[in-house]
């Protein structure tokens, strides 16, 4: 019942975005994805706020979302962002430039990555 009422809140919060801003939400064009519900309640959920149901994993942001984080492959996208990167560097900044963008995104990134996913641990054998 409480989730119910969630989705009528949401649906307030979005009318009044509406009417305050003049801008218009088409609801046809959006998604709504849950975790840890019911496949009943979801199809009520996307009736009520008349949008398509999304799948689980999703994107958002370039980042995998409701994905195995443990998965090293799940991590790969830290390195397409690295090989995008390094094709327009070299044209548009100066050297100190690109190395402080290099150095900004690749500390960045992982930590954007952690808001949404804990890391793996990886063990390494120790060779004496």
């Amino acid at each position: 019942m409480q989730s119910t009422q969630n989705i009528v809140t949401i649906k307030s919060i979005l009318r009044g975005f509406e009417l305050t801003s003049g801008l218009r939400i088409n609801f046809h064009k959006s998604y709504i994805g849950v975790l840890g519900i019911g496949r009943d309640e979801f199809i009520m959920f996307s009736i009520a706020l008349n949008c398509r149901q999304m799948s689980i994993p999703f994107k958002y942001l370039g980042i995998t979302v409701g994905d195995n984080s443990r998965n090293t492959k799940f991590w790969d996208e830290v390195a397409k962002i690295k090989n995008k990167l390094s094709k327009w560097k070299d044209k548009s900044l100066s050297f100190v430039g690109r190395l402080y963008l290099i150095k900004f995104v690749l500390f960045v990134v992982p930590l954007f990555y952690l808001i949404f996913v804990q890391c793996p641990i990886i063990s390494k054998q120790q060779h004496y």
